[in-house]
């Protein structure tokens, strides 16, 4: 009923635009007498949706010409774009973007010193060796040479982390036996 009169039947997608509120009397199939449409969970449901739709406006990019056939088209996989995002046609597969050259890297020296101590020592001193590295070239103005050191410090680290938690797993065997 809106202003006494009754309309419909009306689409949840239409309530908005025929004047239908939270107080405004609904009757649908089912029903055993009209209620406030407030009390009618479906339209309850469609009002939230609507508002947080208004609230939340998605921007849709333009659709370039070859989104139709791009490779990565969704297969029910997560897609990691933002990691591809940097890249160009041209670009071999795999490779990773280049990393901002006018931002310090990060030169992984506290958790190389943490793992070498907890982990994996040996690997550990390597990993320490390059984020010095890393702090070094910064402060000479080599931004390529540095950013290429911290990536080397983090794979180094990685590498630590594998190794200890493999000696830690080898160890905690051997003493259960």
């Amino acid at each position: 009923m809106i202003e006494g009169e009754q309309k419909g039947p009306l689409e949840l997608h239409e309530l908005p635009g025929a004047g239908v509120r939270p107080d405004t009397f609904v009757w649908c199939k089912g029903m055993d007498d009209w209620r406030r449409a407030r009390e009618v969970a479906d339209i309850s449901r469609f009002y939230r949706q609507h508002i947080s739709d208004l609230m939340h406006p998605v921007s849709m990019p333009a659709e370039s010409p070859a989104a139709n056939t791009d490779e990565r088209a969704y297969s029910g996989m997560p897609r990691f774009d933002r990691f591809l995002q940097n890249q160009d046609a041209s670009s071999a597969p795999g490779k990773l973007p280049e990393p901002d050259y006018n931002l310090p890297p990060r030169t992984m020296l506290v958790e190389s010193v943490i793992l070498t101590i907890f982990c994996f020592p040996l690997t550990g001193f390597v990993a320490i060796y390059y984020a010095m590295l890393t702090r070094r070239e910064w402060s000479k103005g080599n931004k390529k040479e540095a950013h290429e050191f911290s990536r080397r410090a983090k794979m180094w680290a990685g590498i630590t982390f594998f190794l200890g938690v493999m000696l830690y797993a080898l160890i905690g065997r051997q003493a259960g036996k």
